[in-house]
């Protein structure tokens, strides 16, 4: 194949990158890395189509505290890890309650966001169910806190299959490729020197090896176009 073709290919790939569905968009944007590593390409080979800034993006659907939503920063540092992104948590000053933010190059960081978005819906629907499995009869702060509970093994589950399954993919015949993929941009830790990462303190919640299982499996195995059922 041509190098103009090649290069059309990759076009056409990154136009992808921009669907709203972020499997498809995810997909489209790992091709297009794909083949510009392997060809040895770069942003201006593409003619300046593609967008090269460094871009921050807001995760807003959900917050977090020592407390509350913890173990979200774990799954986003393993997806953050793995498309090429920083991430860093967001609060405002005086505050106990944080954002996570990540930093990518182009279309990287909305790629990472809507990848995490999908991996906290699932998450979230997992402990719902667990919820109503309890019976009424144990009061609400006792499955208030069994359910907190729960959800934050089963989501530290989660992204240690989430991690596995990026390395696995990491060690494919693709693996010098899929390196490259997942690199971190030099612009982006130079921008991420600059930025100033917020510090929070932890509750302990109780060991659940059940649950953090089913959450190894559900990450290893997550398909972000498989749509969440309320």
């Amino acid at each position: 194949m041509s190098n103009e073709k090649i290069v059309e290919k990759i076009k056409k790939l990154l136009a992808l990158a921009t669907s709203d569905n972020p499997g498809e968009a995810e997909n489209a944007l790992l091709m297009a890395r794909k083949l510009m590593a392997r060809h040895k390409l770069t942003e201006k080979d593409l003619g300046g189509s593609v967008k090269v800034e460094v871009r921050q993006v807001v995760y807003e659907a959900h917050t977090f505290s020592g407390r509350k939503n913890c173990w979200l920063t774990d799954v986003a540092q393993v997806i953050a890890e793995n498309h090429g992104c920083g991430f860093c948590l967001y609060g405002a000053e005086g505050s106990t309650v944080y954002r996570v933010k990540f930093i990518g190059l182009g279309d990287d960081a909305d790629v990472a966001l809507q990848l995490l978005d999908y991996a906290v819906e699932h998450i979230k629907h997992s402990a719902k169910e667990y919820r109503k499995s309890i019976p009424d009869y144990w009061g609400t702060h006792n499955k208030n806190d069994w359910t907190r509970a729960y959800e934050t093994n089963y989501a530290k589950g989660f992204s240690e299959g989430l991690a596995a399954k990026y390395s696995e993919q990491n060690q494919s015949e693709d693996s010098e490729v899929m390196a490259l993929v997942a690199l971190q941009p030099v612009e982006v830790k130079m921008f991420m020197q600059g930025l100033r990462s917020s510090r929070f303190r932890v509750r302990s919640e109780n060991g659940d090896a059940a649950a953090r299982q089913k959450g190894y499996r559900a990450g290893y195995s997550f398909n972000p176009t498989k749509q969440v059922t309320a």
